[in-house]
């Protein structure tokens, strides 16, 4: 758990630098949720890596996954270009 309180708390500090923990940050930040079966990184309640359907890249050499913080800065950086576009689309 401590290891996923240090990905959010960089995460959030990633894009609202040292003002993270302010008040009117929290409507849009990173969160992490444990469920019955699993675990969650979302922002603003979008899964973006669920323990139980892991997409990280498998590296061999290595012997493990991808880092779990950089795939979810990854996986942020699709989803805001998925919201630009839609957004250019409904003008």
């Amino acid at each position: 758990m401590e290891k996923f309180v240090e990905i959010i708390d960089n995460l959030n500090t990633s894009i609202w630098g040292e003002d993270a923990e302010h008040e009117e940050n929290f409507e849009h930040a990173f969160n992490y949720t444990y469920f019955g079966s699993g675990e969650m990184i979302s922002f603003d309640d979008i899964p973006l890596w669920k323990s139980n359907d892991d997409e990280r890249e498998w590296i061999e050499e290595l012997n493990e996954y991808e880092d779990l913080e950089n795939f979810c800065k990854k996986q942020f950086i699709i989803l805001s270009e998925k919201i630009l576009t839609l957004k250019n689309l409904i003008k």
